[in-house]
C-alpha cells in the first residue's frame, strides 16, 4: 500500500471516529483531535509530515485538518489552518484561491512551495470545509476566501 493510500485510509478512520466521538460539540472530549494537533499541527496552523526530510505539508493534510476542526467544534484552530494555508500555499491570485500541493524545506534550505500544482481532492475538501464552517471564526477574510474557493471550484468543474 502506498504512503498516499495509507494516509487516505488514516484520514477516513479519523473521520469515522470523529463523527462517532465528537458529536457532543466539545473539542476537549475528542481525544484523537487533541492528539492529532499535538503531533502534527504547528502553532501557526501548518500540518507537518515529519517523516520526510523536507518536513512537508500537503494541501490534503491542511484540508483534512480543517474538516477535523469543524467536527471538533474548534473554530480557533480552523481559522489558524485556513490562514496558514492561504498565506503559504496560496497562489496569490486575487480572484481565486486553490492551495498548491506541497510545501516544505527546499534543497537550498529555504521554506517554500515545493510543487506548484493543486490537488483536486484538497480543493474539494477545502471548499466543503469553508461552506460548512460559515460561522467558524467568520471574518470578512474567511467570507471572501469561501466565495473565491466556491467560484473557482465551480468554474473548474462545471460546464
Amino acid at each position: 500500500m502506498s504512503t498516499l493510500a495509507r494516509r487516505g485510509a488514516l484520514c477516513a478512520v479519523l473521520l469515522f471516529v470523529a463523527t462517532a466521538q465528537a458529536g457532543d460539540g466539545s473539542c476537549e472530549r475528542w481525544r484523537q483531535w487533541q492528539e492529532f494537533k499535538r503531533l502534527y499541527l504547528s502553532e501557526d496552523g501548518r500540518v507537518i509530515d515529519a517523516s520526510t526530510p523536507q518536513a512537508i505539508t500537503v494541501s490534503e493534510g491542511q484540508a483534512y485538518a480543517m474538516i477535523f476542526a469543524l467536527i471538533a467544534n474548534d473554530p480557533a484552530t480552523f481559522v489558524k489552518i485556513l490562514r496558514w494555508t492561504q498565506d503559504n500555499m496560496g497562489r496569490g491570485e486575487s480572484r481565486a484561491f486553490t492551495a498548491r500541493w506541497k510545501w516544505g524545506r527546499a534543497e537550498d534550505g529555504r521554506w517554500s512551495v515545493l510543487d506548484r500544482n493543486p490537488a483536486a481532492d484538497a480543493d474539494l475538501w477545502m471548499t466543503y470545509a469553508l461552506a460548512q464552517g460559515r460561522g467558524c471564526g467568520t471574518t470578512p477574510a474567511t467570507r471572501s476566501s469561501r466565495m473565491r474557493w466556491r467560484n473557482l471550484s465551480c468554474a473548474k468543474r462545471c460546464p
